[in-house]
């Protein structure tokens, strides 16, 4: 059993161990705070290129009349710790604060062991009325054998509590999210210092700098604050304040909270690496996405950091950018028509910003919503382009592109071929391809392009006929197996006039991989689907399709000169569901599926033609009068 200290610990201070933001980090930090903030970006990129949040700070200080009825509304959810003693008498310990109805974060130092919860309490409310006077604080214990997740690395601990006082106090989710708050922003506390009623530090203070695992601000703090959360001015948690920061002439310049993003990236390795399920559950009540990691997170592309890094650091170096890959993705965002509202259009762009992918093929949408949501990320500061194919009723198709990176000119089907596509299935009565498929081709941009050399290929983005969309049992499996020879044959027919054997086709195909339905894709085009290894995976967060029918994943084929400049290992679902709170209920009933391409031209694309058996023949005309005739063999 642990020996529990008279008082708590003092903390190691993590400055000296976090490394500092690289430039080009620091300024893409900037960049995303700007726009957040929609403050013009400096045409000068200097070692003060974030002045202009330097000057909000200065001169701006307007805050909305909300800012108080929020802030009042978040500090519900901040605790008192105390902690019994020998003599069975309670004492001042700490603070800490619930991350989900009935989980509270502090600091390791505070709660070092299960033991240590065993033999504190929570006082929630613990603080003054409005009169001035004490209110009556609620007490809860804790239960540590239900959940107790410690790290004395980043100074942290989750520990379950008894009952669920979130029901009543409330919640702070915390968020994946390392650039919600730069340098000279005001960040604000709420604690119980030296064991006070619940106090808050307001306004005068800013964050002074910005490590991989740290913030360091001028925000007053005294022993007792330990564990209590850091807020930005949106009242978003942004860190554990957790000790005091540097010291000059034996006074304290600044105190020092671990980023919630350090904090929540390691949860997610624990869990990945098959820590309790109880860890699940505090990461689903999580916001927010990290953006050196997309919306893949650590079940997805796996980050590419130094081995002696700890893992902590890896939220701000493990971003693997768009100079080195050609992303390529394909979502069916279910029924994003005109009459999308503008919460759910910010939401798809706000999505597509942090998958920050080259090429996007979106299924069932509208041009009007896909135009706003690519003019809103270009008011961010993306290149974003769009093509769409205009289907029957209201199920479009698009492809969203960044124009930094890659051309992209729509390959219209001939009237021939757009009849044939359409034609009905014999036996059916019902349309190949009720809406057709888009066809593009890409070209990467010579900057993006390996020694200037333009990689080129043909995306196809389709939305094949679903399942209940028939009664007649069979009939949605011959109609699809019909659309698949018809497209592989008008496919082929393009690529042999254009000359082009790089080919990604992806989208809804509205049925299991193991269907034979789209078979002609590997038989006719030796196509390989990327997506297999999932679908075939048995794991649930494999699926794209969110609704009851488990099973379904949409894919991507590859053919042979696509696949050999395929990212092994790339592909994945992404399984955003999971992280942003009702998901399916306001934004889509599927998850994209993305893989990773190189950005250069490779040999290994069409076989040359098998030998027939016989010599070839060539005929040469020799001219009459001709007396001498020499043939070289090339």
């Amino acid at each position: 059993m642990s020996l529990i200290p008279e008082m708590p610990r003092p903390p190691r201070r993590l400055a000296e161990t976090s490394l500092d933001l690289t430039q080009e980090d620091y300024h893409w930090m900037v960049d995303r705070r700007l726009a957040a903030l929609e403050i013009e970006p400096p045409p000068e990129r200097g070692e003060h290129y974030d002045t202009p949040l330097e000057r909000i700070v200065e001169v701006a200080n307007f805050l909305p009349v909300n800012f108080l009825s929020v802030g009042a509304q978040r500090a519900r959810a901040v605790c008192r710790i105390e902690m019994s003693d020998s003599l069975g008498r309670w004492r001042a310990w700490g603070t800490g604060f619930l991350v989900t109805p009935e989980v509270v974060m502090t600091n390791n130092h505070v709660f070092e062991a299960p033991e240590w919860a065993e033999a504190a309490r929570l006082l929630f409310g613990d603080e003054l009325d409005d009169e001035g006077e004490p209110r009556q604080p609620e007490i809860f214990r804790l239960a540590p054998e239900r959940l107790f997740v410690t790290n004395k690395e980043l100074d942290f601990t989750l520990c379950a509590v008894q009952g669920r006082p979130g029901d009543k106090y409330g919640y702070l989710p915390l968020n994946r999210d390392p650039h919600i708050i730069s340098r000279h922003e005001h960040v604000n506390i709420v604690q119980h210092p030296r064991g006070r009623k619940k106090e808050v530090c307001l306004q005068e203070n800013h964050v002074a700098y910005v490590k991989t695992r740290v913030l360091l601000y001028t925000t007053d703090t005294e022993p007792g604050s330990s564990g209590s959360p850091v807020f930005d001015n949106g009242w978003r948690v942004v860190a554990l304040h957790h000790a005091g920061g540097e010291r000059q002439d034996g006074k304290w310049l600044n105190n020092e909270g671990v980023r919630i993003a350090s904090i929540v990236r390691y949860l997610e390795e624990l869990l990945a690496g098959g820590a309790e399920e109880r860890v699940r559950d505090v990461l689903g009540h999580a916001a927010g996405v990290n953006p050196y990691e997309g919306l893949f997170g650590v079940w997805g592309r796996r980050p590419r950091v130094p081995e002696e890094w700890p893992g902590a650091e890896k939220v701000v170096y493990n971003y693997q950018g768009q100079d080195t890959f050609l992303d390529v993705g394909f979502w069916n965002i279910e029924r994003f028509n005109a009459s999308a509202p503008e919460w759910r259009r910010r939401k798809v762009a706000d999505l597509l910003e942090q998958l920050s992918l080259d090429v996007m093929g979106l299924v069932e949408i509208q041009e009007a919503p896909v135009r706003w949501v690519v003019e809103e990320l270009n008011r961010r500061g993306f290149r974003m382009k769009m093509i769409v194919e205009d289907a029957p009723g209201s199920q479009d198709l698009a492809l969203v592109y960044d124009a930094r990176t890659v051309r992209a000119e729509k390959i219209p089907w001939s009237a021939e071929a757009a009849e044939r596509l359409r034609a009905k299935v014999p036996g059916t009565n019902k349309s190949a391809w009720y809406r057709l498929p888009l066809l593009a081709r890409v070209t990467t941009t010579a900057e993006r392009s390996l020694d200037g050399e333009p990689f080129d290929f043909l995306v196809c983005v389709v939305h094949a006929k679903a399942t209940t969309s028939f009664d007649e049992p069979g009939v949605p499996q011959q109609v699809r197996a019909e659309a698949a020879k018809r497209l592989v044959a008008e496919l082929k027919a393009v690529m042999d006039e254009l000359g082009e054997d790089d080919v990604i086709v992806g989208g809804d195909f509205n049925a299991r991989l193991e269907e034979p339905s789209f078979n002609p894709l590997a038989d006719t085009l030796r196509a390989v689907a990327l997506t297999s290894g999932d679908a075939q995976s048995g794991d649930p967060d494999a699926y794209t399709y969110l609704g009851s029918k488990k099973g379904f994943i949409d894919h991507i084929y590859v053919t042979p000169g696509a696949k050999v400049n395929y990212d092994p290992g790339s592909v994945s679902v992404t399984r955003i569901d999971r992280d942003i709170p009702k998901f399916r209920d306001q934004i889509s009933d599927h998850a994209p599926v993305i893989a990773r391409f190189t950005f250069a031209e490779q040999d290994g694309g069409r076989e040359p033609p098998a030998p027939t058996g016989e010599e070839p023949a060539y005929e040469v005309k020799v001219p009459a009068g001709t007396k001498k005739v020499v043939i070289r063999l090339e």
